[in-house]
């Protein structure tokens, strides 16, 4: 009981000192409304979408030295204050006041009604304005006496005997506050924690003493230099009592994490940049000194178009060195879901457009909150000109801790990056035992530390709190070593002093937690992937029409759009449904531009190339094509009937294009269709097979695949359902407890039916589930080929599952071959594995081999896969409750494809029609030229990801990369010797001949020079 006596005592003491800092208090009551009066409070209904204006007159005048306004404002949602016409900063759950010297006269609250996290009740409240003049001394005292006392509580070694200090030095301070001036410590602090009895005191007292209807005691004059000398007292009493923290240096940098979207729409976050940034600015201009890190060129491309204003601040800033540009990433995107080539561009514009405008790179990659780590990054970093990498979600692990806070960690091809892993939050406060923490629980003594602070995910920034505490913890000797204010190179040489001392990590890192996110939310992953693939198609043809010098030099905008779409929050599916609502608006705007732009260039290509009339298709894979591609009917009448080729209501044409580049289709008359496909059923059971394949499909679907006779699926195409309630995170997580139990909702009938067996096999499979869930499922067989497609219709009845198609190996592996951007990493199949990932990602295809024989499945839009129980699994559906209880709530279509394959396969090559989707145009221009290969290399293993003209249009850039753990040559067929390798950013560095040499892994992007083309 006496230490809870003490403890209560000294707190409501130094809150009394806090108190006594407030001078007057003046109450807002009447505020206009597009020129209308309205009483405070007020409450109306608003649309999350609606901005509106409030305004308020109220003369303040200039104030002694010491002194300062505070303005309150307690209201639902979230503003911008502007004072005297001048943007001032943003009032929201974190950012509760306003400290401003006079005098001042006009006061406008730009209010929407979301809150920093997008909660919103489609209501806005205005609870109470009020102007308060503080001591400003006094009040920062007050602060430093409240953390001192929260170090005391929370951290120190010698809590008792500092207690009893503190009351002892506390106790000679003899003044207390007026009831005023506690309602003001209530409107100081309205979402953080105080006194119990200031709430009370506020509510019964407040409005008669701000009234006059009570008289109180008068205010108390201070004697400041007595309360300093408590406070010095306090401070070597906790100095004596606790040890030093002399080894970690810790780098504390200001921070506000924006999502690009999440519980709100994007355009609620270009007033979350604008607020944000506001709110930083004006702590530089209140004289702090700190540093603040910001990612995200497209918040600074964002800033540059709206409000110049605020971006010539930042400007300034940036190149005083006092606010870091970091990341490089046009938006901090996903790293396992995407192509390679959209990893390049994102740090080829993210880095391009800091260039540009603020005449730097970023050294310092920042991806705090994305979900995984691709085993490229380091690469990808280091070539964009990075040194050290920043991360925090490692220490989100469910499963296994993550072994290191500090490290080098080497990309799957070896190249290595400093890393430091942020070990709390990236949303710290800077409360002294939030320091502590962060310097206890470092698992790499003697190496630096990264903390971060203020508001962030919703965005917010740091505080004036947060900057007085700053302030404070520099001069005190008992807490860690805290640097608020450095520069980018003394951060980055802190690090590389100990690069020998730091442990390594290699591959990949897995995140052990957000496994939901490869699956949730189709929709957005088959947006990107479309987007992707276009976008790439048009900088082949482009790339075409280069040197006739009718290529197309606006696309930039177009990667802008997709980049943006790839942020870690919308790509995984974990945004709310506003938020896909406005994303998918854009994205089909994105579409339909690239689709016109594409048309123009192909005319153009048409012409330049002097093409032949007739239906072309135009091939951008470095592989000849040669497969029935499905095609629409106004497409098909471009075509001989003979060559069309109907499987119900589908029509298919075969297109041979060769590698890098076109062909007229009807122009191939040597293409003769034989009928190797073959249906039949005996016993009951449906056996479907071409001159490669076969299958054997049961009662129930369930469906055994041989090769050259040879089984290699015992039982496959498993359809099964799972209730699907993660503890928390719906969207983000999934219950792997009911897949390892194999607790899936039964079946209760399938019908199967031929559709096809003329030329092209197909079978229809209809399963119908116990809740009345249903799958329709269309199963398709090309001549020649050993890949099976599989189409999936889904329409489920209800949310919280999971949908999981699965397949039993006929052999025994030991590894998982995986895709990722730019390569691939071997998962070993134990039960450690098993455990920690349950669900991994995959960009396009997963394999399963022994040394003679394997299968793989692909999927261009579905990354969630599994090993469990001795079955390889792929997620086609994940529909969450939260925070989008919407998500696929319509029919889900689906595509995945299984390939079956010997020891000597390579997957690019035979299912590139998966990789390289060809564009097929009808051609109104009568020319000469049926067939042609623009462009060609030579390169075992070697694969060209792109090829596009370079941004500053001296040449064209093509990316390439070694697809293996071994060596490899690239040979270059272009005549000249002009072909340079350039960073990831296109910056000249190595001058080749035609033979290129690539490390296992290795990205290398090429320049050929304009005199070469």
């Amino acid at each position: 009981m006496l230490k809870i006596s003490k403890r209560s005592i000294i707190l409501r003491k130094i809150y009394e000192i806090i108190s006594l800092s407030i001078i007057e208090i003046k109450e807002i009551s009447n505020i206009k409304l597009n020129n209308n009066n309205i009483k405070i409070p007020y409450s109306t209904f608003q649309d999350p979408n609606e901005i509106k204006d409030f305004s308020f007159e109220v003369n303040l005048d200039q104030l002694d030295d010491g002194y300062k306004y505070l303005l309150s404002v307690e209201l639902s949602g979230n503003a911008e204050l502007i004072i005297d016409g001048m943007l001032d900063q943003s009032i929201d759950a974190g950012h509760t006041y306003s400290i401003f010297d006079g005098p001042k006269h006009e006061f406008v609250l730009r209010v929407g009604s979301r809150e920093l996290f997008g909660k919103n009740s489609w209501y806005l409240n205005i609870k109470s304005i009020k102007i308060i003049t503080i001591n400003y001394k006094l009040f920062k005292l007050g602060l430093n006496f409240l953390q001192l006392f929260k170090y005391a509580d929370t951290t120190s070694r010698s809590k008792l005997r500092i207690y009893n200090y503190m009351l002892k030095y506390l106790l000679t301070l003899y003044e207390s506050p007026n009831i005023e001036q506690i309602m003001g410590i209530g409107s100081i602090f309205l979402n953080k924690n105080k006194e119990e009895l200031v709430d009370f005191l506020s509510d019964v007292y407040g409005y008669p003493i701000i009234n006059h209807m009570i008289k109180d005691y008068p205010r108390k004059d201070i004697n400041l230099y007595k309360y300093t000398n408590v406070l010095e007292h306090i401070i070597k009493t906790i100095a004596a009592s606790d040890n030093k923290y002399k080894t970690n240096k810790v780098f504390a940098f200001g921070h506000c994490h924006i999502d690009v979207a999440w519980l709100w729409p994007y355009s609620e976050t270009l007033r979350k940049i604008e607020r944000s940034f506001l709110n930083v600015l004006k702590l530089y201009e209140m004289g702090f000194n700190f540093v603040f890190a910001q990612s995200t060129a497209l918040y600074y491309y964002e800033i540059e178009k709206r409000n110049v204003y605020i971006f010539n601040k930042i400007r300034r800033l940036v190149n005083d060195g006092k606010w870091f540009i970091v990341g490089g990433m046009w938006v901090e995107s996903d790293t396992n879901l995407i192509r390679g080539e959209s990893l390049a561009r994102q740090l080829l514009y993210g880095q391009g457009y800091f260039k540009e405008v603020f005449n730097r790179y970023s050294r310092i990659a920042w991806l705090p909150d994305t979900f995984g780590f691709s085993g490229q990054l380091p690469q990808l970093f280091v070539k964009s000109g990075m040194e050290v990498f920043v991360t925090h979600k490692p220490m989100w692990n469910d499963t296994t801790e993550f072994p290191y806070h500090c490290f080098k960690w080497f990309g799957i091809d070896g190249t290595p990056i400093i890393t430091s892993i942020v070990n709390l939050s990236y949303n710290e406060n800077l409360d002294f035992d939030s320091v502590v923490n962060a310097y206890k629980s470092n698992k790499n003594k003697n190496l630096p530390i990264t903390y971060l602070y203020g508001y962030g995910d919703g965005g917010g920034g740091p505080d004036i709190e947060m900057m007085l505490k700053l302030e404070q913890i520099k001069d005190l000797q008992f807490m860690p070593n805290v640097n608020g204010s450095f520069s980018e190179q003394e951060y980055i040489d802190s690090f590389k002093e100990f690069y020998k001392e730091m442990p390594s990590y290699f591959g990949e890192i897995y995140l052990e937690n957000h496994r939901g996110v490869y699956t949730t939310n189709l929709e957005i992953k088959k947006y990107v992937a479309n987007i992707e693939d276009k976008l790439i198609m048009l900088d082949f043809i482009n790339s075409m029409i280069y040197n006739s010098k009718l290529y197309i030099s606006n696309t930039k905008k177009l990667w802008y759009g997709l980049l943006k779409a790839q942020f870690h929050d919308i790509l995984p599916g974990s945004a709310y449904y506003y938020a896909y609502e406005e994303a998918f608006a854009e994205l089909d705007d994105i579409i339909l531009e690239i689709d016109k732009i594409t048309e123009f260039a192909i005319r153009k290509f048409i012409e330049d190339k002097n093409i032949k009339k007739g239906l072309i298709a135009i091939n951008n894979s470095q592989y000849e094509f040669n497969h029935f591609v499905e095609i629409d009917n106004s497409l098909a009448s471009e075509i001989p009937a003979d060559k069309v080729v109907n499987v119900g209501d589908k029509k298919f044409v075969l297109v041979n294009v060769p590698p890098l580049g076109f062909s007229v289709i009807n122009t191939n008359t040597e293409n003769k269709f034989e009928n190797e496909i073959k249906i039949r059923k005996i016993k009951g059971k449906y056996i479907i097979e071409n001159k490669i394949i076969k299958l054997i499909i049961n009662s129930v679907g369930i469906i055994s695949f041989f090769y050259n006779n040879k089984r290699y699926i015992k039982k496959g195409n498993i359809v099964k359902i799972y209730n699907d309630i993660p503890a928390n995170f719906d969207s983000w997580n999934i219950n792997a407890q009911n897949i390892r139990k194999d607790l899936f909702m039964d079946e209760i009938k399938t019908e199967i039916r031929v559709i096809s067996k003329n030329i092209i096999g197909m079978v229809e499979i209809k399963k119908i589930f116990e809740d009345g869930s249903s799958i329709i499922q269309k199963i398709i067989i090309r001549p020649g080929s050993s890949i099976v497609e599989f189409e999936n219709t889904l329409l489920l009845k209800n949310r919280e599952k999971l949908v999981k198609v699965v397949f039993q190996p006929y052999f025994h592996a030991d590894y998982i071959k995986r895709e990722i951007p730019f390569g691939y990493i071997m998962t070993k199949l134990n039960s450690k594995n098993e455990k920690t990932r349950p669900e991994f990602p995959a960009l396009r295809y997963v394999d399963y081999s022994d040394n003679s024989h394997g299968f793989s499945i692909l999927s261009r839009e579905s990354h969630g896969y599994s090993f469990i129980n001795g079955e390889l699994g792929i997620s086609i559906a994940k529909v969450p409750l939260y925070p989008n209880p919407f998500s696929d709530r319509n029919e889900v279509r689906e595509k995945f494809y299984v390939y079956l394959h010997n020891e000597y396969y390579n997957i690019y090559k035979d299912a590139n029609f998966v990789f390289n989707p060809i564009k097929l145009h009808v051609n109104e221009y009568d020319g000469d030229n049926v067939r042609e290969s623009l462009f060609n290399f030579s390169g075992e293993n070697i694969i060209l990801e792109n090829i596009k003209v370079a941004e500053d249009n001296s040449g064209l850039v093509t990316r390439f990369y070694n697809c293996s753990d071994k060596m490899s040559t690239l040979e270059l067929n272009f005549p000249g010797g002009d072909i340079y390798e350039t960073d990831i950013l296109e910056n000249k560095q190595v001058k080749y001949n035609k033979n290129i040499i690539f490390k296992p892994f290795e990205i290398k992007t090429l320049l050929i020079e304009k005199n070469n083309l």
